[in-house]
């Protein structure tokens, strides 16, 4: 099965090309005891946020009976492990659309927080989280599980970590390999840009989750990138479970290539095993920007509209496909790893950080 399983994923890849140029936004936000700056737990906190905030929002979205999200008209609401909440904006080409979705989300739920003494914070990473339960979902206690054998930050990475993430369109494959291999060798950069703690320690975290489903995809700066070579990165990496019945069973190391061997993958496998990849740039059926931390919403739009500019622009997206064209996977590595040990003194591939940050502010 694995060349017709391969060929479908390719498919599913291939069926995301299109011509329209958007930009979809995913936020996440801590939300937080306005006295205490302690996170809510789900139970007795956020889950009677989402109780609240429903019935002017739109429809609840059940897990075992239990709220665990709202789909809106424009947006949709959904929790992230233990509770961080998590707003996804339908993708746009204008960014004034996208901010007045967000505002039109705040000002519904603001009552609704000020009610219960909270509000939302807006930041990359959050101490005092890690001692929070998980939200009622299997899937996060299977995952909760995996991670603590696979690296050293999982469980605060599940916690405390909280992000925006941006996706970009792509009209072919061609223009998916100049954009990915783009996206993944300006990752440190973009990290940068939007690291709230003035320390990368969103990066830092993520560095050390899952090597095998988080950091860069491998290679794929070091090569034109293809829907084949993504493939062959989602079939050959464990997906932690896979759904039966609806139900998560829990798959350990087995990758998708051993799962899959005699099973021909549906769009739902496939949506599902794309999914459980972390990598800083995603391919599902979008290109996914997943470096930042969460920003208020004017920064948001502001990383939102750097990322238009440089991959909706031809030109600009070819300088920075030159200037980047000899960056291989082992010197983005290196480069983030400077980012978090020197910060704003750091060198990036020969050039000080600010100066990339100084040319991206001037485009």
């Amino acid at each position: 099965m694995t060349d017709s399983n391969l060929a479908a994923l390719v498919e599913f890849f291939q069926s995301g090309c299109k011509k329209e140029r958007l930009l979809g936004v995913e936020l996440e936000h801590f939300v937080i005891n306005k006295k205490t700056r302690t996170p809510l737990p789900y139970q007795n906190g956020v889950a009677e946020i989402l109780r609240r905030f429903a019935p002017i929002f739109g429809t609840p979205v059940l897990s075992d009976g239990q709220i665990i999200g709202i789909t809106g008209k424009n947006s949709d609401i959904s929790l992230e492990p233990a509770a961080q909440l998590e707003i996804s904006i339908r993708p746009s080409s204008c960014l004034d659309e996208i901010r007045n979705t967000y505002d039109d989300f705040f000002a519904k739920i603001s009552p609704v927080l000020d009610e219960m003494n909270c509000e939302l914070l807006y930041a990359g990473t959050l101490e005092n989280a890690l001692s929070l339960p998980l939200i009622p979902k299997r899937r996060y206690e299977i995952m909760d599980e995996h991670f603590k054998k696979t690296g050293t930050h999982g469980l605060q990475m599940m916690r405390g970590t909280a992000a925006t993430q941006i996706s970009i369109d792509y009209e072919s494959e061609a223009d998916f390999s100049k954009k990915f291999r783009v996206a993944c060798a300006l990752t440190p950069i973009f990290s940068f840009l939007c690291d709230t703690t003035g320390k990368m320690h969103r990066t830092h975290i993520w560095n050390n989750v899952d090597p095998a489903r988080s950091g860069i995809v491998p290679k794929s700066p070091d090569k034109t990138f293809t829907f084949l070579d993504y493939a062959k990165y989602i079939y050959d990496r464990p997906p932690i479970f896979i759904l039966q019945e609806n139900e998560p069973v829990y798959t350990a190391n087995k990758p998708n290539s051993e799962i899959f061997a005699q099973k021909k993958l549906t769009t739902a496998d496939i949506e599902h095993i794309t999914s459980m990849a972390f990598p800083d740039v995603r391919l599902q059926n979008r290109i996914e920007l997943r470096m930042a931390d969460s920003l208020p919403i004017e920064k948001t739009l502001n990383f939102a509209d750097l990322l238009k500019k440089i991959f909706y622009n031809e030109e600009i997206l070819e300088k920075y496909f030159c200037e980047t064209r000899d960056v291989k996977n082992i010197d983005v590595v290196e480069a983030k790893n400077a980012l978090i040990k020197h910060g704003g003194d750091a060198k990036i591939y020969k050039k000080p950080i600010r100066e990339w940050v100084r040319e991206m502010e001037n485009l």
